[in-house]
């Protein structure tokens, strides 16, 4: 399948994220050769290693946070960024509404130096934006996975502020996060990591209990022979569905739709691959009868998770989008602008 320049750009930037990562890892190594497992006392030497023995880099970002949403950059280029002509912090998100899920409009710039943002609204009816940020203030937050949250459905926001996750064997950063609630209300982030040693960036997991906890790794949940970015996680049907897009090594603009399955949100299995003009890079949501992927400029429709539709017309002009229904049965979104 052939992609858009749009999309091609933003398979670049992820990929610029995770060269910067190699270069500039946030979480040294944080978990040591600890093993992970769900243990209490496995958890409890992971956070004790983050908080006090990790590097000062480490224990210093646990306390950041930056007040960014909705307001216009005003700090100049900073001269940590060593490539000032390209690179994903060249782009912002934006947030739309739509009342029907197809027809968005109200867009508006929501943060800058952002990218790849997924979009929850929690049991507790609290929305959660989680995006990769490349601060322009502070060199601590630079290419990391960070969040912000509100109470109100998207009127206001709470500061950005990065999560922490422990427990990962050595590798680059995580990218391109893809946030879930669980049944107990606890959280599940999705995410790729190229761990050191591996051929290909895969998809990762980490489970926290709340958004502002330690999040601790799970390990790999997909085996794919090809480089899989971007994950779009869903429940439906008690089924777990994970879709993306497979690269090869030369990041040629054919790309595939791969699909996997799980029981459990973990240990994805490939199914069939998706055959549609499609992208599978974006966000995913249970909506009506089905599940609806959204890529930005278009959306499709699925009655099962395995069969879909392109739908007619333009969403938005932008991608890798995260979207949530609200209680009202309106729609928002949070996306990549690279006009």
């Amino acid at each position: 399948m052939k992609t858009s320049n749009l999309f091609s750009i933003l398979i670049v930037t992820t990929l610029f994220a995770l060269l910067i990562a190699c270069n500039e890892n946030i979480f040294e190594d944080n978990s040591g050769n600890v093993e992970r497992n769900e243990g209490k006392e496995n958890k409890k030497v992971i956070e004790e290693e983050i908080t006090e023995n990790s590097s000062e880099k480490n224990k210093a970002i646990l306390g950041l946070e930056e007040d960014m949403i909705f307001i216009k950059e005003k700090a100049p280029f900073p001269s940590y960024i060593k490539n000032p002509d390209e690179g994903p912090w060249h782009h912002g998100l934006f947030l739309a509404r739509s009342e029907d899920g197809l027809k968005f409009s109200e867009e508006k710039m929501f943060l800058e130096h952002a990218g790849v943002a997924n979009l929850i609204l929690t049991s507790e009816n609290i929305l959660i934006a989680t995006f990769q940020y490349f601060s322009f203030i502070n060199k601590k937050m630079f290419d990391v996975i960070a969040y912000a949250t509100s109470e109100d459905y998207g009127n206001t926001w709470s500061s950005v502020k990065p999560i922490k996750i422990g427990g990962l064997n050595k590798g680059s950063n995580p990218v391109d996060p893809t946030l879930v609630e669980l049944d107990d209300k606890t959280f599940r982030l999705y995410f790729t990591y190229h761990e050191h040693g591996s051929q290909y960036p895969q998809l990762f997991s980490a489970h926290g209990d709340t958004v502002t906890s330690i999040f601790y790794g799970e390990g790999q949940q997909l085996q794919s022979d090809g480089i899989t970015l971007d994950p779009a996680i869903v429940r439906f049907d008690s089924i777990w569905h994970h879709y993306t897009v497979k690269h090869d090594e030369q990041f040629s603009n054919f790309l595939n739709n791969i699909h996997s399955v799980s029981q459990t949100g973990l240990d994805f299995q490939l199914v069939a691959e998706i055959n549609i003009n499609m992208p599978m890079l974006g966000d995913v949501i249970q909506d009506e009868d089905g599940v609806r992927f959204y890529n930005g400029e278009n959306s499709a429709f699925s009655t099962d998770g395995y069969d879909w539709t392109i739908e007619e017309g333009q969403r938005v002009q932008g991608a890798d989008p995260g979207v949530a229904r609200l209680p009202d049965g309106s729609y928002i979104m949070i996306y990549t602008n690279i006009k």
